[in-house]
């Protein structure tokens, strides 16, 4: 498949017709609330699904089934990889969002297909695209001069949603559209409630619009409060605002007021933050997170602002804390692939951090951990073997995956049971009441 080429989408949908994805997002953590088909409880499952991704932060490096194997991937450049991690994490979210909403209903399941046409309908009139009255001319005549399949819109749409990260913006390759991570919650925010009432879909389409814009605005102005809640803006941090602000799709009016902002400097509670959503506050928080820790240090100042920002957004203190570990271990995982922190010390100093605040979660849970691991027979049974006799590389994955499953159970700690989250393992193992040796684990 070549995502240069008129046609890449029937091919993608295609290769997940006979690939199909789960019902479900394989994500869902503990905590959540019991019915599962809540919006509240997919938007948690999305959480979890997107964090070691990126794509939450804008920078999408990792594959959300990193287990799958795509015939075409060894030929993709960066650009290409970003839109297929995109199309995979979209399509994954609007398919189990509609099998819960339909379950509920009693209703039969339906495909990816299904979920492009949600797709077409969404990025064709997103927030960024062109607004003149000579583009809505050229988009009336379009279609007439030159008849294209609905899939070819739905591709055409889709295409330019991306590329705006690379190609308009003129990026470095470890950089894309900071932005992305609300085009896809929007889509599925417009499956949602087209589901719920399919005859507003117009008033629908202008609500998510505004609503897009107005949070896409307080994150801007909740990095700018972030950028001066220090000494002053670092050259890092403005250099990230200002792709964060290109990529926004705003008017140039708002980026240049928003730029004076940035120079002037604003105060918390000048930012207008509307009601959100549980993910989308989850959302601004990191995003301030990811901008602070452009310079590589968060001081006594910053730590202090961002818990304001944190009880600003309706956010507890265990929230933080686990969104500070997630951006912070997202950040060391993918330390070869982004650079965002340059200077090695304080990438050790960044790590030296996480440790500790990792092992401070392991230590206020591990009375319950160490129940959960006595009640679960073969784990127990292992770690007990692993005191005297080495695991087979099959005990080893199974020990894994159970302290995995355990790990999900303590909803301040699920975040860094994520794929490419190992660093709580050999922390925790030290700490289990056993005789365990780590060597035992290591291959």
């Amino acid at each position: 498949m070549n995502f240069r080429k008129p046609g890449w989408l029937e091919k993608y949908l295609a290769f997940r017709t006979t690939t199909p994805f789960a019902e479900t997002l394989p994500s869902a953590p503990a905590g959540s609330p019991r019915d599962v088909r809540s919006a509240d409880a997919q938007d948690r499952a999305i959480y979890y699904f997107l964090q070691p991704t990126g794509l939450l932060y804008g920078f999408p490096v990792g594959m959300p089934f990193p287990a799958l194997q795509y015939p075409w991937e060894k030929y993709l450049d960066s650009s290409e990889r970003v839109l297929l991690i995109f199309l995979e994490t979209l399509f994954a979210c609007l398919v189990a969002e509609r099998h819960c909403l339909l379950e509920r209903r009693g209703a039969a399941r339906t495909g990816v297909r299904r979920a492009a046409r949600v797709v077409g309908w969404h990025f064709a009139h997103r927030p960024g695209w062109p607004d003149s009255d000579l583009w809505r001319m050229l988009s009336a005549l379009l279609p007439v001069l030159f008849p294209r399949g609905p899939l070819r819109k739905s591709e055409r749409a889709f295409g330019h949603a991306i590329s705006q990260g690379t190609r308009r913006l003129k990026l470095p390759g470890d950089y894309y559209n900071s932005f992305l991570f609300l085009d896809l919650y929007y889509c599925v925010q417009r499956q949602r409630r087209l589901m719920q009432a399919p005859n507003r879909r117009a008033a629908i389409a202008a609500e998510l619009h505004a609503e897009q814009a107005a949070v896409r605005r307080a994150v801007l102005e909740l990095q700018i409060v972030a950028a001066h809640a220090s000494s002053g803006v670092d050259p890092a941090e403005r250099r990230l605002f200002e792709r964060f602000l290109l990529a926004s799709g705003l008017p140039e009016a708002a980026r240049k007021e928003l730029r004076r902002s940035l120079k002037m400097g604003l105060a918390p509670d000048q930012v207008t933050i509307p009601p959100l959503p549980w993910l989308l506050r989850r959302y601004c928080l990191e995003s301030v997170l990811i901008t602070l820790l452009a310079d590589g240090v968060v001081d006594a100042l910053e730590r202090a602002f961002v818990e304001r920002i944190a009880e600003r957004l309706g956010l507890g203190q265990d929230e933080l804390n686990q969104s500070q570990t997630a951006v912070e271990a997202f950040v060391l995982n993918q330390e070869s692939t982004l650079h965002i922190v340059k200077a090695r010390p304080q990438m050790l100093q960044l790590r030296d951090r996480l440790v500790e605040r990792i092992t401070i979660l392991l230590r206020k849970n591990l009375d319950h951990i160490v129940q959960e691991v006595r009640e679960t027979h073969e784990l127990y049974t292992l770690l007990m073997k692993s005191t005297h006799a080495p695991l087979t590389p099959e005990e080893k994955r199974k020990v894994r995956e159970q302290l995995v499953d355990i790990m999900k159970t303590v909803p301040t700690l699920a975040i860094v049971t994520v794929p490419g989250g190992t660093i709580w393992l050999a922390i925790l193992i030290k700490l289990l009441p056993f005789n365990l040796l780590p060597s035992s684990f290591d291959d």
